[in-house]
């Protein structure tokens, strides 16, 4: 119990040194969501015509670029409501297809990368979409002091939504994929994207694989106890 606490301690002060200089504590009661409906409350209301793809390089054999559609949840923080993220497309078409969600605060996708990136691209020849989470990085607003910040935060209902955005917004982009691209669709979600994948993967048939690397949730729990998780 004392190493545990040790380690949430440092996790907490060490490695996450900005921090908020506004307290973020709201929540209204109003319009809190309670004894939700999974299937309507992570519903995806539309599907995506198409999404934004810009490519700006070549390198062995892959597309190197850049993708994007307008998010299907809408916050109202036009930054955020914008999903981008890189893509690495292997030209020779009808590869499987892998969605990588970043941790919370992340700065970039470097940290992921080094773990998977070289070895797919050199051994496996897999496309590869780096998926972008609400508040993060390129869809981080001005009044935000770092990447996440206004993700997970105590703004409870911001919070509870920007959950609901990044879930309905990946399930929308693998269903895409499901309709307009060749070979499977494989998830791996790190830390804050390793708990954001197992609950899509509690909604979402169109998965066909799911790493979750130091996720806070367990699957099982997700799968049997959904409703607990809010």
């Amino acid at each position: 119990m004392l190493l545990s606490k040790l380690i949430d301690y440092y996790a907490l002060y060490d490695l996450h040194k900005d921090r908020s200089k506004e307290n973020q504590y709201h929540i209204d009661f109003d319009h809190a969501p309670t004894n939700i409906d999974r299937d309507v409350f992570f519903e995806v209301p539309s599907s995506l015509a198409d999404i934004d793809l810009n490519i700006t390089s070549k390198e062995n054999g892959y597309s190197i670029g850049e993708f994007g559609f307008e998010s299907l949840r809408p916050s109202g923080d036009h930054p955020n409501d914008y999903v981008r993220g890189e893509s690495f497309l292997n030209e020779v078409g009808n590869k499987p297809n892998v969605i990588f969600v970043h941790g919370w605060r992340m700065k970039g996708f470097d940290r992921v990368k080094k773990i998977f990136h070289d070895s797919i691209m050199n051994n496996l020849g897999w496309n590869m979409y780096y998926y972008t989470l609400p508040y993060h990085l390129e869809r981080q607003p001005e009044a935000s002091l770092y990447s996440g910040e206004f993700m997970v935060s105590a703004n409870i209902n911001r919070t509870v939504e920007s959950t609901r955005q990044a879930i309905v917004d990946l399930r929308a982009l693998i269903q895409w994929m499901k309709n307009n691209k060749q070979g499977p669709v494989i998830i791996i979600g790190v830390s804050l994207g390793g708990f954001i994948s197992n609950l899509v993967a509690t909604l979402e048939s169109e998965i066909d694989a799911l790493v979750s690397i130091f996720y806070s949730n367990r699957l099982s729990y997700s799968l049997f106890f959904f409703h607990s998780c809010f």
